[in-house]
């Protein structure tokens, strides 16, 4: 949760959200013991002077992020000489998830292309991460194809974070 980001707020607010044992507010500095120095907390000090108005808005849970790993644009080509039409698959691309609050669900959606018979493939998923490849049946001598997707990433909590990713496949 959140702390409000007007209105009355209190000690017990505070200790709530951050998990705190202490009725001191001058124990919930950001970067301490209880406060995360991530950027939603921006507003309270890491020092000196400290009021409860310094925690509108502040949180216990960090940002939703990922890591790629693999070709970011995944591609993939014909194998030498083959006989067409061709079925190609693509280059892994992986999508590890961090902060917010796990578990974590992974997704993946065409968002543009006009080649509807590429298909995703799930490779490998864990709870925090999941990887791609893309499929493409029937490719043509001589002919490229090239799609738009999104990877998207959803924590427990609803923060969302993803990646749009152009992917291409070559049958030249």
């Amino acid at each position: 949760m959140t702390l409000q980001s007007s209105g009355q707020i209190s000690i017990y607010d505070i200790k709530a959200e951050f998990n705190g044992t202490s009725n001191k507010l001058r124990d919930y500095y950001r970067g301490g013991a209880f406060v995360p120095d991530i950027p939603q907390n921006a507003n309270i000090p890491t020092s000196g002077a400290i009021s409860l108005f310094d925690f509108y808005g502040a949180t216990n849970t960090p940002p939703l992020s990922y890591l790629l790993t693999g070709d970011p644009s995944p591609t993939g080509t014909a194998p030498g000489n083959p006989t067409y039409p061709v079925s190609i698959s693509t280059s892994t691309l992986k999508m590890t998830a961090s902060g917010g609050i796990a578990p974590y669900t992974f997704s993946v959606q065409r968002i543009a292309g006009n080649n509807n018979d590429f298909f995703s493939i799930v490779v490998a998923s864990a709870s925090n991460y999941t990887s791609w490849k893309w499929t493409k049946t029937y490719c043509s001598d001589n002919t490229s194809y090239n799609e738009r997707w999104r990877l998207t990433v959803v924590d427990s909590s609803a923060q969302e974070s993803h990646l749009d990713t152009t992917v291409y496949i070559s049958a030249t």
